[in-house]
């Protein structure tokens, strides 16, 4: 039996027989070797439990299958997983990607650095780039960031609230992070999200440039990503046309999720929120309610704008 571990994995399966022993293998694989996995099968009817108790058996305490079989959506699940960890450090794992072999030990020596800064009671998180590859493996595009037009530079406390940059498989969370967001409520958008959102409200993010992370995208995926292709002005200004002479805003529709997660952040974290957060998530969710020139009056004096060129004149303009 491994005493504990510096690195808690938290992997969330679900069904997933096809690529699971290829992930875990990709783990066993990795340079830096003082890490535990935590399984928590979320009711799936394919192998998949079997194969994973296959490894448990293989590597006693290194890999551990923690309750489950209960199928509670993947942010319960994984609410449920790091309540389990006991680690200094947690990582968040997919069933169906393939960590690269220095992908533990880039992000652990990154967020050690940010602690000796920080301190290690400063809620901390780092984020990777990652490769996309499809079923196969193939590389379809090199950077993640690129791809999705997801950019560091968008981790500010405003944009987060529309448009997470970061996906939880290229995350290391610090444990004051971990205490501090958990366990996760009921409304969030998902779980790698709400802790985003509780690092740059009260703590500290960082990352890196370095592609750690094969990301699979298959048929299956829970979320998939799609490429950013900014829209052409002729574009937005035809939505707009069409919108503003149906009488409709798909705009509001679409801030739903965004509004329900940010009312869950401001009830847990409001009274430890400084001052410009307080205002920024109290305009936020007035956005839905409020007048059409109050409403760009918010978005603009807040900078709550994470997308191109293209998208950003759509949401400030769209009735």
């Amino acid at each position: 039996m491994m005493g504990p571990a510096a690195i808690d994995i938290l992997m969330s399966t679900y069904c997933g027989e096809k690529y699971v022993g290829e992930q875990i293998d990709s783990l066993l694989g990795q340079t830096f070797s003082d890490w535990r996995l935590l399984v928590r099968d979320d009711g799936s009817t394919d192998a998949t439990p079997e194969i994973v108790r296959g490894y448990v058996e293989r590597h006693p305490g290194r890999i551990l299958f923690v309750e489950g079989g209960v199928n509670v959506g993947a942010g319960e699940s994984f609410s449920r997983l790091g309540q389990q960890s006991t680690a200094r450090h947690v990582m968040y794992c997919d069933q169906d990607d393939v960590w690269l072999p220095e992908k533990i030990a880039i992000s652990h020596r990154k967020i050690v650095k940010m602690e000796n800064r920080f301190g290690k009671g400063i809620p901390i998180l780092v984020f990777t780039d990652m490769k996309i590859v499809d079923e196969s493996l193939n590389v379809v595009d090199d950077s993640f960031r690129e791809y999705a037009g997801l950019f560091p530079r968008n981790a500010t406390f405003g944009k987060l609230l529309l448009r997470n940059v970061a996906s939880g498989c290229s995350m290391i969370v610090n444990r004051a992070l971990l205490n501090l967001a958990l366990p996760f409520p009921p409304g969030i958008v998902m779980h790698d999200y709400w802790q985003m959102l509780a690092a740059a409200a009260l703590g500290k993010i960082g990352w890196s440039d370095e592609k750690t992370v094969l990301y699979r995208q298959h048929p299956g995926n829970a979320l998939g990503i799609r490429p950013n292709t900014p829209p052409s002005l002729f574009s937005v200004l035809y939505s707009l046309a069409w919108d503003i002479a149906l009488r409709r805003s798909r705009w509001s529709g679409n801030l739903r999720p965004y509004l329900r997660q940010a009312e869950a952040f401001a009830g847990v974290f409001g009274e430890r929120l400084g001052c410009r957060e307080k205002n920024t998530i109290r305009d936020f969710l007035r956005l839905d309610r409020c007048s059409y020139f109050a409403r760009i009056s918010i978005i603009l004096r807040h900078r709550i704008l994470p997308f191109d060129a293209g998208n950003n004149i759509q949401f400030l303009l769209a009735p």
